[in-house]
């Protein structure tokens, strides 16, 4: 079953100016209080990397993570064929119309386990533009569900997603293809059972609805309808715009450190009795041009279950 739509949808590239949530970070550097006014935030929305300012003359130590540089946000597949995608940024759509970087990861991860995703039953919550989900597709999951909570425009948008996409995924084997709205832990999922559930840059969400992510995966998990809860998580640490922290430049101790907004969902998965372990980390890198360093973040790939 796939769907068909007929929606003109429109891509626009270029930068955002993203508003630092950050308000109080400062370095004193060279007598000088250089703030997170100077600092200047620019986000680049086609390689999901930021641009900033950093003091005249200072000099950053060293690079990590700088392999990654300049690789497109999502991967190819195993073919060399790439998904077909639309991404909206007009309408105030919200974030559910743009291609994330941790969706690019989840992507990566499932073509390490390409064989286990063959044949599989897939569903993808707060989908977005599609992109896990269809994946999976094009790596011959049988059956996908794309679900997201968000508006009219972000499920059709998903809808010609599919559509774009359908040719691929039949001849890889996928035969049905839904599109749903679903918002955590509100009504009821489409389908009776899968073996994946997959979701990227969701973890937010419990500052939204602190239960509705992990109760609706507890559910899943503890009834039989779900066998693995597969999440990419882009890290926000909070010395992510930190001059110091920049230019030390150095990688994170932990997976978790400094990570105030995925601190607060590690909370609520315990909460439902999940056990969150980590599977995969993909370092962020930093890059000197001058008085300007371009950097990504790192991002973790986790698994949610419950215990045996």
């Amino acid at each position: 079953m796939f769907l068909s739509s007929s929606h003109h949808l429109t891509l626009l590239v270029g930068s955002i100016r993203c508003p630092a949530r950050i308000t109080s970070v400062s370095a004193t550097l060279a007598s000088e209080t250089w703030s997170i006014e100077n600092v200047n935030p620019l986000y680049q929305r086609e390689t999901g990397s930021w641009k900033l300012s950093i003091p005249p003359g200072a000099v950053m130590a060293g690079r990590f993570g700088a392999e990654g540089e300049g690789e497109d946000v999502l991967p190819p597949l195993p073919t060399g064929e790439r998904l077909q995608l639309s991404e909206v940024f007009e309408g105030g759509i919200g974030v559910g119309g743009k291609v994330w970087r941790a969706a690019g990861a989840l992507c990566r991860w499932q073509r390490s386990l390409s064989h286990e995703i063959q044949g599989s039953e897939v569903l993808e919550l707060g989908a977005g533009t599609g992109v896990s989900g269809l994946y999976a597709g094009a790596l011959g999951a049988s059956r996908i569900v794309l679900t997201d909570g968000g508006g009219p425009e972000v499920i059709s948008n998903l809808q010609g997603n599919a559509e774009r996409n359908a040719a691929l995924l039949r001849e890889r084997g996928c035969t049905s293809v839904e599109c749903a709205h679903y918002r955590f832990g509100e009504g009821e999922l489409p389908g009776n059972g899968f073996d994946w559930i997959l979701a990227s840059d969701v973890t937010y969400s419990v500052h939204d609805v602190r239960g509705g992510l992990c109760g609706c995966v507890a559910e899943l998990l503890a009834q039989g309808k779900a066998g693995r809860c597969i999440i990419a998580h882009e890290h926000r640490r909070s010395t992510m715009f930190d001059i110091d922290t920049i230019l030390t430049n150095r990688p994170a101790a932990r997976w978790d450190e400094d990570d105030v907004g995925l601190r607060e969902f590690l909370a609520v998965a315990s909460e439902y009795g999940l056990r969150v372990t980590p599977l995969v980390s993909e370092p962020g890198s930093r890059k000197q041009d001058g008085d300007m360093v371009i950097m990504t973040m790192d991002m973790s790939i986790i698994e949610l279950s419950l215990p045996s």
